[in-house]
């Protein structure tokens, strides 16, 4: 067997979880070749104790001493220090501030490393999650991307182009399915410890949600630099004082009243906080951070205001002002135009390529364009400059999710909704994860966290409604699912969904009533093909066999019906299914014309 063929098949194998067969071809290839890093670097995933990965990775160092992942590797095992022993830059510096939004990889190769070195809580389990974001890392830029080069520190960066489509990576084997542990298992949320101590790695996170630095003097200890690192340390009041004493040397500073209306803004001072925007625009009209914090201030009245247009002032003002992008693009993705949100953002990493926030941001607004495998490639790489952006845990999950590979959406979704609780779509995500990998009881669990944050929530019941589906508990299903429905009547998800329920409830009356409507709401051919394939079930149940005829018939006729319909319709008109006896219909709803 060629070299190159048994190190491909050693990477499907450790990917997919077969550690033994992994690490057999591994030690075979390095019996032939010990020199070869990459070899070592794999093996380090697979081997037994975290004593041999240690060997490994340093045999990787004798060879490459700036071995970068080999480097992150030992430093997350705590062997070396990552600012001590590498000159890789560190710091995510930001230009302004990044709107916080209350909205690694993990592979069967992660999940091996957690079940496999029987992790017992989430601190030892998170460092072999990083430890897998080394190797997995080296699958997304050498395995599926060899032509692309980027490197997660330092030196120059070949920006991944955002928009590109030819770079499609391979499909990869199917995963092995292996138990997850439940949020109870793996993190106390009653004792958490702070989140970037739970990440455990020597990095200097990227700056939070705040000011955009704007000194007035050159020197360093001046008041203004004072009032940032009091807004950074949540010390207002203090920060105030030093404003003020900024204003007493320079009356018509802009910044210092754009920074007070800031300090009132975090203070829930709204009307200060106007009158302080509104003072730094009169005195400079081309100032863009007051247009942008003056945005802040009406989408923190009312994200449903049309702030956007201040924020379009900021950018006619400063086209680079990097923070007004990503809250447009915020904007435009709270109303669902994420064509739009996404744009802004690819020109936000271009003038920014090593954002950490952009990155995620942009994986997140990609998931919902249809190119999950380019924000996989995002958000891995925001991950690899700082991974103490929770959020980047939330937007590897939905990019899992999207991917279907929902074994790797589970560890991150946990880690995310153990630190934001609150945080209703980290609980959906976490539901739809549990859910694609048939763990019933914790996507339950999952999605009636997600109920308990708002019961009104359409998709938080459609989560509980599905689930319930799936264990046969098709009354609890049809109360939780009747809720979206009537919540969201013209949504065709709510509407196909109750009817299905309401079929497998033994309601088939109601159910040719709302797959009805359902069918009047779709869009797409596979959604019209469910909607018509359910209702002709519905109308055979209901014992009106002439009524289901006509649909498997219109059924057949459709262009680019999915296949699996194609044979349900065919069995069904030729006898090959008997239609099981239902309630004796009085008046058999009949279809609206269309």
């Amino acid at each position: 067997m060629a070299e190159d063929t048994m190190f491909s098949e050693a990477v499907a194998a450790a990917r997919a979880g077969e550690v033994v067969r992994a690490r057999d071809l591994l030690a075979r290839l390095l019996r032939a070749d010990s020199t070869n890093p990459d070899y070592w670097l794999w093996m380090s995933a697979v081997v037994d104790s975290e004593r041999e990965s240690v060997y490994c990775l340093r045999s990787v160092l004798k060879m490459r001493p700036n071995h970068t992942l080999a480097q992150l590797g030992l430093g997350i095992m705590g062997q070396i220090s990552l600012k001590k022993e590498s000159e890789i830059p560190l710091r995510q510096h930001r230009s302004a501030p990044m709107p916080h939004q209350a909205a690694g990889r993990i592979n069967t190769l992660g999940e091996w490393w957690k079940v496999h070195r029987n992790r017992e809580n989430a601190v030892i389990a998170l460092l072999g999650f990083f430890a897998v974001i080394v190797v997995s890392t080296i699958v997304i830029l050498q395995v599926r991307s060899t032509a692309l080069q980027v490197p997660l520190f330092g030196g120059s960066q070949t920006v991944v182009s955002a928009l590109s489509t030819t770079d499609t990576p391979a499909p990869t084997e199917a995963a092995t399915f292996r138990p997850i542990p439940t949020l109870e298992e793996t993190v106390n949320p009653s004792n958490l410890i702070p989140f970037a101590t739970f990440i455990g790695v020597d990095f200097t996170p990227t700056t939070r949600y705040g000011i955009t630095p704007m000194s007035v003097t050159d020197t360093q200890d001046d008041p203004l630099n004072d009032a940032l690192d009091a807004i950074g340390e949540g010390r207002y009041e203090d920060a105030l004082v030093y404003l003020d004493e900024v204003l007493s040397v320079d009356k018509v500073s802009a910044q210092a009243h754009y920074l007070k209306g800031e300090v009132y803004r975090l203070q829930w001072k709204m009307k200060d906080s106007l009158e302080q925007y509104e003072l730094a625009i009169a005195i400079d009209k081309d100032y863009a951070p007051a247009y942008f914090g003056r945005a802040l201030w009406s989408k923190q009245n009312n994200p449903d205001n049309d702030y956007d247009r201040d924020l379009d002032r900021a950018l006619e003002r400063d086209p680079q002002y990097v923070d007004a992008y990503i809250e447009r693009a915020f904007f435009y993705g709270y109303r669902g135009r994420w064509e739009e949100a996404r744009n802004d953002l690819v020109t936000a990493n271009q003038i920014a390529p090593d954002n950490a926030f952009v990155l995620i941001r942009l994986g997140r607004a990609q998931v919902r364009t249809g190119q999950a495998e380019l924000a996989e490639q995002n958000i891995l790489r925001a991950q690899g400059i700082d991974p103490t952006i929770l959020e980047g845990y939330l937007a590897l999950g939905e990019v899992y999710d999207a991917l279907q590979s929902y074994e790797q959406a589970v560890f991150p979704l946990v880690t995310y909704t153990t630190y934001d609780p609150e945080e209703i779509l980290g609980w959906l995500r976490l539901g739809e994860a549990y859910t694609g990998t048939g763990q019933y009881p914790q996507a339950l669990e999952a999605c009636t966290h997600a109920v308990d944050l708002n019961v009104n929530s359409v998709q938080a019941r459609l989560c509980r409604g599905k689930v319930y589906r799936l264990t046969a508990e098709y009354k609890k299903a049809v109360e939780d699912l009747r809720i979206a429905s009537d919540r969201a009547p013209n949504m065709y998800s709510t509407q196909f969904t109750y009817g299905c329920a309401l079929l497998e409830y033994g309601k088939p009356g109601l159910a040719i009533e709302i797959l009805i409507h359902a069918r009047e709401l779709a869009v797409t051919v596979e959604e019209t093909a469910d909607a018509i394939g359910w209702l002709a079930l519905a109308y055979e149940k209901y014992s009106n066999n002439a009524k289901a005829e006509t649909l498997w018939e219109e059924l057949l006729a459709l262009e680019d019906v999915p296949e699996y319909w194609k044979n349900e319709a065919y069995n069904h008109l030729h006898g090959l299914v008997t239609p099981s006896p239902g309630e004796t219909p009085t008046v058999a709803p009949e279809e609206t014309e269309t």
